[in-house]
């Protein structure tokens, strides 16, 4: 048995996410308690630095796609799926890619990642499809799951726990719930309406773009929690209203609206709510925590 290369992906990325946030320690404690005030224009460059941290997702789909190991299939299964489905994955010290494809079935298939002299506990697979709803759990191994585009996709679920996960999906969402425990995630989900969007990382990082659909009527109401590691996501948001609530201890947090600056700062509470909200058809409510972490969120209007 041997450790897949996106577990090695994951450790690096933890690791480089605790240095990163152990270096900026010595200048917050630099900053006298008076000086801090809410937004903080000053701290601009230690979030910078804090926020390299989320980017680092990258290095997530650089080992799932330029470094060549070999796999060995596992085993590989296809499902004649309806038109709406439930995802739920949950990963330990694996790797999943979720996708969307021009494909009439269901297509999940498990590899195990073979990197010699490395070696990690039993590798596990569970699978199951019953009253449209996908489970999928791996431990130790890499998942490919592909999505028909023709399916709505109810709720994608997914917890993971050390490792790394890719999504890139262009079904119709309608909640993303995303846990990353010591791991990361890269996210590119293109087609959202009244969705929720529910992301928490502790100790990992999640990096990526959501898109809204730009429809008549929406509600959409998503949170972010940050405790220890971090969120970089892009919100494309076309003329929705949009009202903010936000919270940082000992972290980072930066909100921008069509480059407008909404919150910035390491230690606080920020709310703020656009003018003709109460009115407006198109809704979007974001509620972000960071507790010793960092969050960099950009919603695009326009």
């Amino acid at each position: 048995m041997y450790l897949n290369k996106e577990f090695i992906t994951g450790l690096i990325l933890l690791t480089i996410a605790i240095l990163g946030i152990v270096s900026i320690i010595p200048p917050l404690m630099s900053i006298k308690t008076e000086q801090v005030s809410y937004p903080y224009t000053d701290f601009t460059t230690l979030m910078a630095r804090l926020l390299n941290v989320s980017s680092l997702v990258n290095l997530i789909s650089i080992g799932m796609s330029q470094v060549s190991y070999e796999e060995e299939l596992v085993m590989s299964k296809s499902f004649n799926v309806g038109n709406i489905l439930d995802i739920v994955i949950r990963i330990s010290n694996g790797a999943a890619i979720v996708e969307t494809c021009n494909c009439s079935n269901l297509e999940v298939k498990i590899t195990s990642v073979k990197i010699p002299l490395f070696t990690t506990s039993k590798e596990i697979h569970e699978l199951s499809l019953k009253e449209n709803v996908l489970n999928l759990s791996i431990k130790g191994l890499k998942a490919y799951i592909k999505i028909p585009s023709s399916v709505k996709l109810i709720s994608v679920n997914m917890i993971i726990k050390g490792g790394g996960a890719k999504l890139s999906l262009d079904n119709y969402v309608n909640g993303l719930n995303l846990k990353a425990l010591g791991s990361g995630i890269k996210l590119d989900v293109k087609r959202l309406a009244n969705s929720s969007i529910n992301i928490y990382v502790n100790g990992g990082g999640v990096e990526g773009t959501a898109r809204y659909l730009d429809v008549k009527r929406a509600k959409s109401h998503s949170r972010l929690t940050v405790k220890g590691g971090g969120i970089k996501l892009k919100i494309f948001a076309p003329n929705f209203s949009v009202k903010f609530k936000g919270s940082c201890n000992y972290g980072g947090l930066r909100a921008l609206i069509d480059g407008e600056t909404i919150a910035l700062g390491f230690s606080g509470s920020k709310s703020y709510t656009e003018e003709g909200y109460a009115k407006s058809l198109k809704k979007l409510d974001l509620d972000v925590i960071v507790c010793a972490g960092g969050a960099d969120l950009w919603v695009i209007k326009h």
